[in-house]
């Protein structure tokens, strides 16, 4: 109601941009004044349309994304194969880039290993930090402290640093660029903190860190330093591939299964994306959310529609009324279009804006629930994009039809009623 009541003043506004339009554009200003229920009852429900499809489509967008990004983070990148023993990956890399090389952008391999501290154990990759930013998925938002070309960059440059976990960091309540002491196998090293991986944790999870290591997440070493201590740890890898765009990666795991290498699974995001689409829970909740988008684009355009063409018959007396005193069916025309226009126009600003925070509240609701890497966010890719022009489209053309016809009948029965006199 409170924004609603405003709608005048925007009318208002309307009028003084469209001054070309001269005693039309504020004759329809005073109608809108004249009538402030009847403006006010079109505001609401027409509102009320934009701001469900919004949340609809919205929602919706924000489940998918979820969804793909899930899969990726689970994969590690396009393809993720893992090797049997640990000291083959080179070879078995090797092996994939020289059969494979017309499928392959880049390529790197993780090593997994764990290292202990006086709180516990910790689990920790190392890598090669510039070769993996470029093959595996990740998300800016994971890292913190520094940027991840900063972060990454300064792991690159100094092998006696690592990226540390964002919860241990915290437990010790260590800063960046400070310095955190571990022991792998027989090995002790002192390394210099160079940025933060993971969510910050809440209290519930800090206190069970400092009882009990939480080794939900790990942390990064350069892989100079894991061939350092490579003799005193044992560790697992897997080599991550991205592939070059346009390339199927359900086929491209497959060549590599086809390779015969020492390789103990291969693993793609195509395949695993595909095995998600089949689940019974995903499938429904998705269609129950593409339902309502069709039903969002039916009210968009039937509703606005019904609510057009009821609110001109109300008004055929004073379109009568008004034709009779010399107005045209063109200017009638304008008239109504001005009015109806502009109040179309701030209610589809105040649906949109409504709709959006409806979105971001229950996003933010699903994240506040969770605490894993991965979380939902309010995202509108191009699909969803057009689908909610198609509906703005839709409500701008069932406003202007009903106009065009009904005040066409108007005149035609005024022209009819003259001609029999």
């Amino acid at each position: 109601k409170l924004f609603i009541q405003y709608s005048l003043k925007f009318q208002e506004l309307t009028a003084k941009a469209a001054k070309f339009l001269g005693d039309l554009g504020v004759l329809a200003t005073k109608n809108v004044r004249r009538n402030p229920a009847r403006s006010a009852a079109i505001a609401f429900l027409i509102a009320l349309i934009v701001g469900y499809s919004v949340q609809v489509t919205g929602q919706l967008a924000s489940e998918q994304d979820y969804a793909v990004r899930q899969v990726y983070y689970q994969v590690g990148a396009d393809v993720a194969v893992y090797a049997t023993y640990t000291s083959d990956a080179p070879n078995i890399l090797n092996d994939i880039i020289a059969n494979c090389s017309g499928n392959i952008q880049n390529a790197t391999i993780e090593y997994s290993l764990s290292a202990s501290m006086p709180l516990g154990g910790i689990k920790v990759k190392a890598i090669e930090p510039h070769s993996w930013l470029r093959t595996a998925y990740y998300e800016n938002e994971w890292f913190s402290g520094e940027d991840v070309a900063t972060a990454f960059n300064n792991l690159a440059t100094d092998k006696d640093s690592i990226i540390l976990e964002r919860s241990i960091a915290s437990s010790l309540k260590l800063e960046i660029y400070g310095d955190v002491t571990l022991t792998f196998g027989y090995t002790t090293k002192t390394l210099r903190v160079v940025g933060f991986f993971g969510p910050e944790p809440s209290e519930q999870q800090q206190s069970v860190i400092i009882h009990q290591t939480l080794m939900q997440y790990w942390s990064f070493i350069s892989e100079e330093l894991y061939e350092e201590i490579s003799s005193d740890v044992g560790a697992s890898a897997r080599i991550l591939l991205k592939l070059k765009s346009g390339v199927n990666g359900k086929n491209a795991a497959e060549n590599i299964r086809n390779l015969d290498l020492n390789v103990s699974y291969v693993d793609s995001f195509a395949e695993e994306w595909e095995e998600a689409q089949t689940d019974v829970m995903v499938i429904g909740m998705l269609d129950v959310q593409r339902l309502g988008i069709i039903f969002a684009v039916l009210a968009a355009s039937v509703g606005t529609a019904l609510v057009s063409t009821v609110s001109m018959k109300e008004r055929s007396r004073e379109a009568t009324i008004m034709s009779v005193k010399g107005l045209s069916y063109k200017q009638l025309v304008i008239m109504f279009l001005t009015e109806n226009l502009a109040l179309v126009v701030f209610s589809i600003t105040l649906g949109f804006v409504v709709g959006l925070i409806v979105v971001y509240g229950n996003i933010s609701a699903a994240n506040a629930s969770i605490s894993f890497l991965v979380q939902r966010r309010l995202v509108f890719p191009l699909d969803t994009t057009l689908m909610l022009f198609s509906c703005i489209a839709l409500i701008f053309i069932s406003t202007i039809l009903p106009i065009i016809i009904m005040s066409r009948k108007y005149v035609t029965k005024l022209e009819r009623m003259v001609r029999l006199r």
